[in-house]
């Protein structure tokens, strides 16, 4: 018998006897013995830790950590939901109050009209249906405000 072992029969015979342990397994059949054993040994452990509740006190703990953690989970799922009827993110780097002028400045007027006849990309790929589209059109407008001098040969014309 290992050092484990000892201080588990210790423990056994110190919160139901020995020779009660002995006539109980006796009732128990034989190839439920072991489990009998582990969970009188876990019990007894647990008696000595707290005599007055035993291995209950630690079984109602789990069951309040899972209540607990049912309950995050819920409140992450409903947060997850709200977050995919979001529209996508600002591109990295971009912050609205870094460039509080960038929503309230009508841009068509900062746009050279002969550059359009040159250089026009096709209309649904910067206003179709892809999110894509819109990150790639923030980007030109961030590089327009920071003063990139061909930020707008890349912008179309504003639709009609």
């Amino acid at each position: 018998m290992g050092p484990c072992g000892v201080s588990h029969f210790a423990a056994v015979h110190k919160v139901f006897g020995a020779s009660n342990v002995s006539k109980l397994l006796l009732l128990v059949p034989a190839p439920k013995r072991l489990d009998a054993v582990v969970t009188i040994c876990y019990e007894a452990e647990a008696r000595l830790q707290d005599p007055i509740y035993g291995c209950v006190a630690h079984m109602v703990s789990l069951q309040q950590q899972l209540v607990n953690l049912q309950a995050e989970l819920s409140c992450l799922q409903v947060h997850l939901s709200t977050l995919k009827h979001l529209p996508p993110p600002l591109p990295q780097g971009f912050s609205v109050t870094e460039h509080p002028s960038s929503c309230s400045i009508e841009l068509s007027s900062h746009f050279d009209p002969p550059l359009w006849k040159h250089q026009e990309p096709p209309q649904e790929r910067l206003y179709g249906s892809g999110g894509g589209d819109l990150h790639e059109l923030a980007r030109l407008l961030i590089d327009r405000h920071r003063g990139s001098p061909s930020a707008f040969s890349e912008l179309p014309p504003k639709p009609k």
